[in-house]
């Protein structure tokens, strides 16, 4: 006797108790409820001087507060900062404690340039080592940032299944390199001249 079927044919409802789960040695089972699926998000926020203006960097910090506020405990976050250095300001961790994360963000202070190479390399390698069913990167920066090959690190995450969104806030930043990094990372670009219309 051979026998061919899927959930359908074996499941409870249709198969349990019937002369054919006699016969075979198949045993019906419920399929477990799906898992909610867990996120591991790394935000990159920019921290150099010229976030001072139009007071973009309280914004960015509002922002990435309102990102945390909405995540759930089994979700994963990280912010890192960048201005000359980067800096995680909060390490890429299970959302244990959201208060806390919370208290992190807001004592970003303004240094330095707007040095974001470094930054994604590192959040890119944090993500990269990190167990979730989605990985993102959200990336806020105002500025034109120092050289470094954008579209190579952009290419690794998209190859690793890291997604990345970019947020240019005011004038002067450089939109061109952050539409193309999230082109290819598989992300979305936004724009703001103004920051309190920061998405």
């Amino acid at each position: 006797l051979i026998v061919a079927g899927g959930e359908k044919t074996f499941g409870a409802a249709a198969y349990e108790l019937t002369a054919l789960e006699k016969l075979l040695p198949v045993v019906a089972t419920e399929q477990p409820a799906e898992q909610q699926k867990s996120l591991a998000l790394v935000l990159v926020v920019d921290k150099s001087r010229s976030m001072l203006e139009e007071n973009r960097l309280a914004l960015a910090k509002e922002a990435a507060k309102k990102v945390a506020e909405v995540l759930q405990e089994r979700d994963q976050v990280g912010v890192l900062a960048f201005g000359d250095e980067s800096e995680w300001i909060s390490r890429l961790a299970p959302l244990e404690n959201k208060d806390e994360v919370l208290a992190r963000i807001e004592t970003l202070r303004a240094e330095g340039f707007t040095n974001m190479y470094p930054a994604l390399e590192r959040a890119y390698l944090s993500l990269w080592q990190t167990d979730a069913d989605s990985r993102h990167m959200i990336l806020l920066t105002d500025g034109v940032p120092t050289p470094g090959d954008f579209d190579e690190v952009a290419a690794r995450m998209a190859a690793a299944g890291i997604t990345v969104s970019t947020v240019s806030l005011g004038k002067g930043a450089d939109q061109s390199i952050l539409e193309q990094i999230a082109r290819i990372a598989r992300g979305t670009h936004h724009h703001v001249d103004n920051p309190s219309d920061l998405p």
